[in-house]
C-alpha cells in the first residue's frame, strides 16, 4: 500500500430500517428517509469526515440533509410531519500494493537509526522472481463489504485504520512450479496480537488466559488426543448451554402466551411477538455455540497464544477464498511454515489459526512477547491480548505454502522441530546476511 495514515470514520447509529446503498459516480451514495415529529429540529446523524492517504482525500463521508413538510394523519388528525432526506455519499479507496520489497522497511535497527528490507537479512530472495497476488484484492473486496456493511447497518462506532489499511501488500515469491519451500507468500501488515486457543494438559489455570471479550478457546491448529486432564473452560460452556436452555424453555412460554393474544389484540401484540422471535434465535444460536465449543474442547488439543509462536492469516486467504483462486500454489493452509521479519531477526512459527476476512496482519501473544524483548524501542508500549505495541506497517510475514505436515500427524508443539524446518527453508535460499539472526525456541 502506497500510504499508511487515515483518519478515523466515525458514525452515528440512525433509526431507519431497508434504505439501499447506490453507487454514483464512484460514491457508495445511502438515501434515507425520516421521520420526525412535528416541529422537531433535525440534526446531523453522521459526521462528516475524511480519511487522508499522503494528505489526499480518499476515502470520505459527506452528508447533505433537506427537510419537508408533508400533511398526514396523526392520532386521527391532520399534522404537518417532517420528512428528513438525507443522502450519504462515502468512498472507499482501494490502495495499490507495493512491489517494491526493498522499499519496504521494517523495524529500524537496535544499533543503528537504520531500516532494514527483507532483501537485507536474506539476500537470497533477490534472485526470486516476485509478482503481486491476487490474494492482496481479495483481502481489500472483503475489507470494502465490511465497509459498506457499516454503513448500510449504520452502525454506532467508527471504521478504525487499523482494520481497513492493515496490509501493505501481498506478494508471491518464487515460481508457482518450485517445489514446497521454495514457493513464499509474503505480506507486509501491522501485527495484532492473538491469545486465543486453550490446552488442558499445558496450561490449566483459566485465569491466566487472555480477558479479552474476543477470546476464543480454540485454535484453528488443533490435534486429537486426550488431555489427561479437562479443558479449563469446559465447565463455563457447559454452564453457558444449561443457561441458555433455561432462557429457551422461558422464551418458548412467552411467545406462546403473545401468540394465543394475537387473535385478540392484533397488531398490539406483534411488537411483543417480534422481540421474543428474536431473543429465541439468538438463544438458539448460543446453545449451538456452547454446544459446539463443548465437543470442541472436551475432544481436542490446541494451540495456546500465550505459549506457542504463530501467526494468524485471514480466512480470505484460506476457506473464504474465491474458488478460483483455491488450487493456488501459494494459497496458505493452517500449519504451514512461517517466519516473521522484524528488526534484526527472524522468527520461526506456524499458520496456526484463521482470522477475520477483512483483518491482516496479526499472531500469537507469545511470538509478539518476543519480538518486543527483543527491541528495546518497544518496550515502552503497551503488550497485551487487547494492545499491540506494532503500530505500523513494518511487519514482514513469510508463509511457506505447501509444507504444513498432514493433520492426522499434528500433537503438541516441537518446537525444536520448527526451528529445524524454518531454519533449513532459509538456508535453502542462501542463508542470512552476518547482521542478521534466527531466533530460536526453547522447547
Amino acid at each position: 500500500m502506497k500510504c499508511r495514515w487515515i483518519l478515523p470514520l466515525l458514525l452515528l447509529p440512525l433509526l431507519a430500517s431497508g434504505d439501499t446503498i447506490k453507487k454514483i459516480n464512484g460514491d457508495h451514495v445511502l438515501h434515507i428517509s425520516k421521520t420526525h415529529g412535528k416541529c422537531r429540529e433535525l440534526r446531523a446523524l453522521y459526521y462528516p469526515t475524511f480519511n487522508q492517504l499522503n494528505g489526499v482525500i480518499a476515502s470520505s463521508v459527506s452528508v447533505e440533509t433537506k427537510i419537508r413538510q408533508i400533511m398526514a394523519l396523526e392520532n386521527k388528525l391532520p399534522s404537518r410531519i417532517q420528512i428528513a432526506d438525507t443522502l450519504i455519499r462515502a468512498r472507499f479507496t482501494r490502495p495499490l500494493p507495493e512491489t517494491d520489497i526493498e522499499a519496504m522497511p521494517t523495524a529500524a535497527s537496535s544499533t543503528a537509526k537504520e531500516w532494514d528490507s527483507l532483501y537485507d537479512a536474506i539476500p537470497g530472495l533477490k534472485s526470486l522472481p516476485v509478482r503481486p497476488s491476487p490474494f492482496f484484492d481479495v483481502l481489500y473486496d472483503f475489507k470494502e463489504e465490511y465497509f459498506l456493511q457499516n454503513l448500510r447497518q449504520k452502525k454506532e462506532g467508527f471504521y478504525p485504520w487499523t482494520i481497513i489499511y492493515d496490509c501493505d501488500t501481498v506478494l508471491e515469491l518464487g515460481n508457482p512450479t518450485d517445489p514446497a519451500g521454495k514457493r513464499i507468500l509474503f505480506f507486509q501488515s501491522d501485527l495484532d496480537i492473538d491469545a486465543d486457543g486453550s490446552d488442558g494438559k499445558r496450561h490449566q489455570d483459566p485465569r491466566s488466559y487472555s480477558k479479552d471479550g474476543a477470546f476464543q478457546p480454540e485454535t484453528s491448529y488443533r490435534w486429537k488426543e486426550k488431555p489427561g486432564v479437562p479443558n479449563p473452560f469446559l465447565k463455563k460452556w457447559e454452564a453457558r448451554r444449561k443457561n441458555s436452555e433455561e432462557k429457551i424453555a422461558l422464551l418458548q412460554s412467552q411467545l406462546a402466551k403473545w401468540r394465543s393474544l394475537k387473535s385478540a389484540y392484533g397488531h398490539q401484540v406483534e411488537d411483543d411477538i417480534k422481540k421474543a422471535e428474536t431473543e429465541l434465535a439468538l438463544e438458539q444460536a448460543a446453545r449451538y455455540q456452547a454446544a459446539s465449543r463443548i465437543t470442541d474442547v472436551s475432544q481436542m488439543r490446541h494451540l495456546v497464544g500465550e505459549l506457542d509462536p504463530f501467526i494468524v492469516v485471514p480466512l480470505s486467504f484460506t476457506s473464504q477464498l474465491p474458488a478460483k483462486y483455491r488450487n493456488s500454489p501459494y494459497a496458505p493452509k493452517v500449519g504451514d511454515y512461517a517466519m516473521v521479519f522484524y528488526g534484526k531477526k527472524i522468527y520461526p512459527a506456524i499458520v496456526g489459526d484463521e482470522g477475520p476476512t477483512m483483518k491482516c496482519g496479526e499472531a500469537s501473544l507469545a511470538l509478539a512477547r518476543q519480538i518486543r524483548s527483543d527491541n528495546p524501542r518497544l518496550l515502552s508500549r503497551q503488550l497485551s491480548a487487547e494492545n499491540s505495541p506494532f503500530w505500523d506497517l513494518e511487519v514482514s510475514y513469510l508463509v511457506f505454502p505447501g509444507t504444513a505436515k498432514d493433520p492426522s500427524t499434528w500433537g503438541e508443539p516441537n518446537l525444536a522441530n520448527w526451528n529445524a524446518e524454518c531454519f533449513n527453508y532459509i538456508q535453502a535460499l542462501g542463508g542470512l546476511a552476518e547482521d542478521f539472526e534466527m531466533h530460536r525456541w526453547k522447547p
